[in-house]
């Protein structure tokens, strides 16, 4: 039942998330009291959504998934994209995360694409890994805090493309006997440690120790 007669005044009635509403629309005219009808129940959708799920800021949701990660190796690289993102954000007006849209997103995305960086142009897999970071934040708003009903699609670049693929046995083997000295040397210590190209160009004998058999980078806790 939406609107009915009460005697020569139209009564309006409805139930919103398990709540009942009642009262007059206080007309004898069925078509002004069909709208009043709707303007109620459109307020009282208002009101019970906000009271139930107050909107939250994008910048409250980054912080949140940065203390709640603050254990994951890779949290020096999601603090910058937390910080990048929030940037982002402030500089295009938007502030909660109903209403970022995946157009806002890609938007964002295709003008970091290109830019000129410290090492040269932004490329995909750098962007992608900043897009990734905001999916994650906004899948925990959604499925973990229940702050949101929904969020926008986040589309990386070169998701399939840029994936991670590790070398097999006999990949390495063979890289190392066709590279010339040092190089095939330092291939496999990169393979073996995961250490990163330019700390392996950059190793000093006075951060290996050959007895023990360990590596030492400055910064790195023993």
């Amino acid at each position: 039942m939406t609107i009915y007669l009460r005697g020569s005044t139209y009564w309006y009635s409805f139930m919103v998330k398990r709540k009942q509403y009642r009262g007059s629309c206080k007309t004898s005219d069925p078509k002004q009291a069909q709208e009043y009808h709707d303007h109620m129940k459109a307020e009282a959708w208002r009101g019970r959504l906000l009271n139930d799920k107050p909107r939250q800021k994008l910048s409250d949701a980054i912080e949140r998934y940065v203390k709640d990660n603050g254990d994951k190796k890779s949290i020096r690289d999601d603090i910058r994209s937390a910080n990048w993102w929030k940037e982002q954000f402030a500089s295009a007006h938007i502030t909660y995360i109903d209403e970022l849209t995946a157009e806002q997103i890609r938007d964002i995305r295709d003008d970091e694409l290109g830019r000129p960086g410290k090492k040269g142009p932004i490329k995909p897999a750098t962007v992608d890994r900043k897009l990734a970071f905001l999916r994650s934040v906004l899948r925990a708003a959604k499925l973990k805090w229940e702050w949101v009903e929904d969020v926008p699609f986040v589309e990386l670049y070169n998701e399939e493309e840029e994936r991670e693929r590790y070398l097999e046995p006999h990949e390495v083997e063979r890289l190392v006997r066709v590279l010339p000295e040092p190089f095939n040397f330092m291939a496999l210590l990169a393979v073996a440690t995961g250490l990163r190209q330019a700390n392996v160009f950059q190793l000093k004998w006075s951060e290996v120790n050959l007895v023990q058999r360990y590596i030492r980078l400055p910064g790195m806790r023993m």
